[in-house]
C-alpha cells in the first residue's frame, strides 16, 4: 500500500495534481473490497462495482496514458527523460 501511494502522489505531481487525489484511489479500493449486500437492487452494483470502477479506470488512464507537465509546476522541476544505450 505504501509504495502505491508513493508512486501515485509522484505521478500526481508530474501531472501539476495535489497529492490528495491519491485518497479518491485508495476509497475506491475499499469501497470495491466492501460487502454491499445490504444495499437493495441496483444500488448493490453501482455503489459497490461500478461507481469504484470507473473511478479507477479513470485515474489508471490519466495517471498512465497521458505524459507530465512539460517545465517546472508548482511541485518542482520537470524530470529528466530517461537516456537508453543501445
Amino acid at each position: 500500500l505504501w509504495p502505491t501511494a508513493a508512486v501515485t502522489v509522484k505521478r500526481l505531481h508530474d501531472r501539476g495534481r495535489s497529492g490528495a487525489w491519491a485518497f479518491l484511489m485508495i476509497v475506491a479500493w475499499m469501497l470495491l473490497a466492501g460487502n454491499w449486500a445490504i444495499l437493495p437492487g441496483v444500488w448493490q452494483w453501482a455503489v459497490g462495482r461500478f461507481v469504484p470502477t470507473l473511478i479507477l479506470v479513470m485515474m489508471l488512464i490519466d495517471l498512465g496514458a497521458f505524459v507530465g507537465t512539460q517545465g517546472e509546476n508548482k511541485y518542482g522541476k520537470d524530470t529528466e527523460d530517461v537516456k537508453y544505450k543501445a
